[in-house]
């Protein structure tokens, strides 16, 4: 006899908006793209609308928590679908423009800019689809992501650079599986960084704030079974004299920041986050340091404070001349 597996209720919204909408919240690509200010080239900065949906989550946590806190109950989940029909007043009540979040984006263009990089980005930029592929849904994965990478084509694009270790794995490595002329030259702006350090083309300012740090390892860096990326933020930390802290979990054993489960199961992702940010900080580091969206909105949702928690960017942004 099968066994008859159900989906929880907050799993099938996320699966129904990202295949209607392109977007894990029923956002559309015009609102992952409202960070991007200029036009589109062959060589684009692409944040496979991670940064803007997670300072949705973080901004909007509450909310979150209510419709997630028991996925095998359909009452709030309903109602949370019934308000996404109300699209206007849907977009208004949930959507974001500025945030610690939201601007790293911008602050990773300025960064290129200095760096004599040409690089555009696109206004409608459709989200990555890492959910689908880590919830299961294969089939719908693999005619999702001809959907994103059309978008690409057409737009003219030719050169990817991602900034958070999610669309980074899954454009360089997971795409190409599935897509059989596949064409994109895929980049990671930390490896960008350590070039331009040590080339001179960025040049460390000596304003930086003298503080001590600890460096959270996200897994899709430090156990990704493709390609590890360890030192690289460390040397980037290192270059601009940064005093870095490591804590007990570090490089190829650290932990979760929970974030990932967050979407579905939010009050266990807040205790794993507790564990782990109480890790961190028993370093006696004044700062964390992340290199990932989903790590930056987890950590900082239970910090004692929002200056507890600072992205790799804004270490770079605020360290350069």
């Amino acid at each position: 006899m099968s066994k008859e597996y159900r989906i929880p209720e907050t799993i099938k919204i996320v699966k129904e908006n990202i295949l209607k909408y392109m977007h894990p919240l029923g956002l559309s690509n015009r609102d992952c793209g409202s960070w991007c200010e200029r036009e589109v080239r062959e060589t684009i900065l692409y944040t496979g609308c991670l940064y803007t949906t997670m300072e949705i989550v973080y901004s909007r946590g509450g909310l979150l928590e209510l419709v997630t806190s028991r996925p095998d109950k359909k009452v709030v989940p309903s109602l949370a679908r019934s308000f996404m029909h109300l699209r206007p007043l849907y977009r208004r009540f949930l959507m974001k423009k500025s945030g610690k979040i939201y601007d790293i984006p911008s602050k990773a263009l300025y960064i290129l800019d200095k760096m004599g990089l040409e690089v555009g980005c696109l206004s409608n930029e459709p989200y990555v689809g890492v959910l689908l592929y880590e919830l299961g849904f294969h089939e719908e994965f693999i005619g999702y992501i001809r959907r994103v990478y059309n978008v690409f084509m057409e737009s003219g694009v030719k050169k990817i650079i991602t900034i958070d270790p999610h669309t980074f794995e899954f454009l360089k490595y997971i795409y190409p599986k599935y897509i059989e002329d596949y064409n994109l030259e895929i980049v990671n702006i930390i490896d960008l960084i350590v070039e331009g350090l040590r080339d001179g083309r960025l040049k460390p300012s000596e304003n930086i704030e003298r503080l001590k740090y600890v460096y959270h390892d996200p897994c899709h860096y430090s156990k990704s079974r493709y390609r590890k990326i360890i030192d690289e933020p460390r040397e980037i930390l290192s270059i601009l004299g940064v005093d870095t802290l490591e804590s007990r979990k570090s490089r190829e054993n650290s932990m979760c920041c929970g974030g990932p489960i967050e979407t579905y199961f939010s009050m266990l992702a807040r205790k794993v986050a507790e564990y782990r940010y109480q890790d961190l900080i028993s370093t006696g580091a004044d700062k964390i340091v992340v290199s990932c969206p989903i790590c930056y909105s987890s950590l900082l949702s239970i910090s004692e404070s929002e200056t507890d928690v600072v992205d790799i960017i804004d270490i770079v942004y605020g360290g350069i001349k």
